[in-house]
C-alpha cells in the first residue's frame, strides 16, 4: 500500500513538473471597430462587445469605446498555443453582423493586432429610413397571412391592449386568435 501511494506522488510530481515546463502565454489583443452605414452614419451603438473563440475557449474582450478600439487580454491555453491554433474574434451587437477577423495565439512579443472589425446594420435590429427616423423592422409570416378574419381581429385587439399596458387582457385576446387559427404565427 505504501508503494502504492508512493508511486501516486511520484507521478503526481512528474506531471506537475510537466505543466510548469509549458510556457505560459498572455496575449494581449487590441483593435478598432468601424460601422459600415449606406447613409454616412458611422457612429456606434453604445453597447458593442468584443468575442473571441479560440479553438473552443471563449473569451469575453469587454465593451468596445466610443471611439472604436478595445483591448483585452487572455491566456490562451496551453495545448492551443503548441498547436498553433488560430482564434477568430467578432464584435457583437444586437441588429448589427460583423466581420471576423484570425489571429494566431503564438505571438513574438505577446501583442495582436486584429486590424478594423466592421459592422453593418442587419434585419433583427430597427431600420433607418431616408429621413433619419428610426423605425422597427417588420417580419412576415406566411401562415400570418393565412389566418382567417376573426383570428386578426382578436390579434389586433391584443396587440391594441398592449400598447394602452393591459398585459392581461392582450393575452387574452392572443389566446382567442389562436384557438381560431392554432397555425398563427403572430399570436403566439
Amino acid at each position: 500500500m505504501w508503494l502504492r501511494a508512493f508511486s501516486l506522488l511520484v507521478l503526481a510530481a512528474a506531471g506537475l513538473r510537466g505543466q510548469e515546463g509549458r510556457p505560459v502565454y498572455t496575449l494581449i489583443v487590441s483593435g478598432a471597430v468601424e460601422r459600415a452605414s449606406p447613409g454616412g452614419d458611422t457612429g456606434l451603438p453604445p453597447d458593442v462587445r468584443i468575442a473571441a473563440d479560440c479553438h473552443g475557449d471563449f473569451v469575453d474582450g469587454g465593451l468596445v469605446s466610443p471611439s472604436g478600439q478595445f483591448r483585452f487580454t487572455f491566456k490562451p491555453d496551453p495545448i492551443s498555443v503548441a498547436a498553433s491554433s488560430l482564434c477568430t474574434i467578432e464584435a457583437k451587437v444586437f441588429g448589427y453582423d460583423s466581420t471576423a477577423a484570425r489571429f494566431s495565439v503564438r505571438s513574438a512579443n505577446g501583442m495582436v493586432n486584429v486590424g478594423t472589425i466592421t459592422i453593418t446594420r442587419n434585419s433583427a435590429g430597427d431600420a433607418e429610413d431616408q429621413g433619419g427616423k428610426v423605425r422597427s423592422g417588420a417580419t412576415v409570416s406566411a401562415t400570418s397571412l393565412k389566418a382567417p378574419s376573426e383570428a386578426v381581429k382578436r390579434f389586433e385587439q391584443g396587440q391594441k391592449e398592449l400598447r394602452q399596458k393591459k398585459p392581461a387582457n392582450a393575452a387574452k385576446s392572443f389566446e382567442a386568435a389562436v384557438r381560431i387559427y392554432p397555425e398563427y404565427a403572430d399570436a403566439w
